[in-house]
C-alpha cells in the first residue's frame, strides 16, 4: 500500500517536473508526448475587389471582369466617351458624393473630379467635345461644364422653370449637332423638356402618357425623331421633333431604360430592365423585329436587370451591362 502511493508521487513528480529525475518510462504513447496542436484563427475575408484582381461576392463566388479595373466613387450609373479624345465621363449619384469623374481610357487612371449638389441620370457631350452636359436630378436642373484635357469647368446652370410647382426630376439628355438644342426627360414630370443652350430657357414641355416615367432618348435628328423609353409603360415614344407631338408608340418588355440607336438610325435597342431582355426594333418598318436575351440561362427569372448597351466598332457585336 505504502509502495503503491509512494510510486504515485514518482510519477506525479514526472510529469509535473520532469528536470528532476532522469529518464522515466510512464508507458505513455509518444503521441501524448507530442507537442500541443496550435490552432489559429480563420482569416476573415470581406466581399469586393481582391488583390488577385477577382471580386468576392457576398455569397462566396468570384467574378473575374475582363479588361482592367479602375477604382470611381460611390454608384456610377452612366457614362459618355468624349466624341474625339481618350477622355471617358461617369456620372455618379449614389449615397456617397454626386459627381462627375473624367477618366482616361488609354491608362484607366482619374483624371478629375467635379462634385454636383444633386443628380440622378443625364450625361451628354456636345459634338465638338468641349462642352458636357449633366442632369441635376431633383434638384431640377441641368448642368453645363466647359471640357478641356479631360478637366471640366466654368459650370453653368439651367433652372426648370417653377421647380416647387411640381418635381420634373431630369433623366436622359440627347443633344442637337450644333449644342443649341437640348432634349430632356422628366422622369417624375412625365414630360420632355425643350431647352435653348443658347438663352438657358425651356422653350416647350411637351407631356407624354400618365405616369410613363420617360427615361432614356436616342435622337435621330436627320429624321426629326427623338425616341424616348417610358420606364412603366413597356414602350418607346416616338416625337416628331418639327410637330413636338408624339408620332407613333414602339411597344417593348418591361422596363425600358437605355436607348441606343445604331448609325443611320434604322435600328433601335431598347434594354429591358425587369425582363432580361434587349428589343431590337426596326424604326424604318416601326416594329420589334427580335427580342434578345441577356440572362445566361434563357429560363433564369428576371434580375439581371440589363440598364447600359454599346456597339462595336463595325456595329456587328451589341455589349449589354447586366
Amino acid at each position: 500500500m505504502i509502495g503503491d502511493l509512494l510510486g504515485w508521487l514518482v510519477v506525479a513528480k514526472a510529469l509535473v517536473f520532469p528536470q528532476d529525475f532522469g529518464p522515466v518510462s510512464l508507458g505513455v504513447s509518444a503521441r501524448a508526448q507530442s507537442a500541443p496542436e496550435i490552432r489559429t484563427r480563420p482569416q476573415t475575408t470581406w466581399p469586393g475587389l481582391t488583390h488577385a484582381g477577382t471580386v468576392l461576392l457576398p455569397n462566396g463566388w468570384s467574378l473575374k471582369p475582363a479588361g482592367r479595373q479602375t477604382r470611381l466613387g460611390d454608384f456610377p450609373v452612366q457614362m459618355a466617351v468624349h466624341p474625339s479624345e481618350p477622355v471617358l465621363a461617369i456620372l455618379h449619384a449614389g449615397y456617397g458624393e454626386h459627381e462627375v469623374v473624367t477618366a482616361s481610357t488609354e491608362t484607366g487612371k482619374i483624371i478629375g473630379r467635379v462634385a454636383l449638389p444633386e443628380t440622378f441620370a443625364g450625361l451628354v457631350w456636345s459634338a465638338d467635345g468641349k462642352q458636357l452636359f449633366v442632369g441635376g436630378g431633383f434638384d431640377d436642373r441641368i448642368y453645363r461644364f466647359d471640357h478641356a484635357g479631360g478637366l471640366l469647368s466654368n459650370k453653368t446652370t439651367f433652372p426648370h422653370p417653377d421647380p416647387e410647382k411640381s418635381l420634373k426630376v431630369s433623366g436622359g439628355l440627347a443633344l442637337s449637332a450644333d449644342g443649341k438644342t437640348l432634349w430632356v426627360a422628366n422622369v417624375y414630370g412625365h414630360s420632355l423638356a425643350r431647352l435653348d443652350t443658347t438663352a438657358g430657357t425651356i422653350r416647350d414641355l411637351i407631356p407624354l402618357a400618365a405616369d410613363s416615367y420617360p427615361y432614356g432618348l436616342a435622337w435621330d435628328e436627320s429624321r426629326k425623331r427623338l425616341y424616348v423609353s417610358l420606364w412603366n409603360h413597356a414602350s418607346v415614344a416616338v416625337i416628331d421633333t418639327e410637330t413636338l407631338k408624339v408620332a407613333g408608340s414602339l411597344p417593348t418588355q418591361e422596363h425600358p431604360n437605355e436607348l441606343l440607336l445604331a448609325r443611320g438610325g434604322k435600328v433601335l435597342y431598347v434594354a429591358n430592365a425587369n425582363r432580361n431582355s434587349v428589343s431590337v426594333i426596326d424604326t424604318v418598318a416601326v416594329k420589334a423585329i427580335e427580342t434578345i436575351g441577356t440572362a445566361i440561362d434563357p429560363g433564369a427569372p428576371a434580375g439581371c436587370t440589363p440598364s447600359a448597351l454599346a456597339l462595336s466598332a463595325d456595329e456587328s457585336i451589341l455589349l449589354v451591362a447586366n
